[in-house]
């Protein structure tokens, strides 16, 4: 979106974000959106799981035994909650060959997922 605000072209600015807006709403649910981001960040594969104890041994994010679970107050994902994570990912991102978006790939500017 940046890019395109950049060099002036509002309309595919607006079309990046019009695309990507229900994961951005669905992220900002109260309670639950720092465990959806992280779980985001696994499914990414920059945290290697997003359960645990939140850090509360100690240790930060995963080091060391500790997991990446959202500190209080925040609430971690049920079940049903990252199940639509994934339907609402997978929409947004159309889905891939099995039908599942694989987030671990690395995505263009316009949004395209890459192959590795």
């Amino acid at each position: 979106m940046l890019r395109a605000s950049e060099r002036g072209d509002a309309d595919a600015a607006f079309e990046l974000y019009r695309a990507f807006l229900p994961l951005i709403v669905f992220e900002q649910q109260p309670a639950v959106g720092v465990a959806l981001r992280k779980d985001i960040f696994r499914l990414r594969g920059l945290l290697a799981t997003a359960d645990g104890d939140g850090g509360r041994d100690g240790s930060v994010d995963g080091a060391a035994g500790g997991g990446t679970a959202p500190r209080r107050p925040a609430t971690p994902l049920a079940e049903e909650t990252r199940d639509a994570l994934r339907r609402v990912i997978d929409r947004t991102f159309g889905g891939g060959e099995a039908g599942v978006v694989d987030l671990s790939l690395p995505m263009d500017v316009e949004g395209r997922f890459l192959r590795r």
